[in-house]
């Protein structure tokens, strides 16, 4: 398992600068791309993770890889896009 540190990602549109992962964490062959957020968790933060998951630099630097994204929060609100 190895922790890697918090990098700056440019999203894919070019529009969100300096875009931060809370964790990026490789085990194996999977790297788990992590989120914490003190509050409840919306569907702003699942599409903050969705956008982080298919980001191409994140996708480079961590080539040959499966992604999978973890939200952690103290509660969840239904997330509507997620159910589509």
């Amino acid at each position: 398992m190895s922790l890697h540190r918090q990098r700056g990602f440019v999203s894919n549109d070019g529009f969100e600068v300096a875009s931060r992962p809370d964790v990026l964490l490789v085990q194996h062959n999977t790297l788990l791309v992590i989120e914490l957020k003190l509050g409840e968790a919306r569907d702003a933060e699942y599409g903050q993770l969705a956008r982080y998951l298919r980001n191409e630099k994140i996708a480079s630097a961590f080539r040959g890889l499966t992604r999978h994204g973890v939200l952690t929060s103290d509660t969840h609100n239904q997330c509507t896009a997620c159910l589509k």
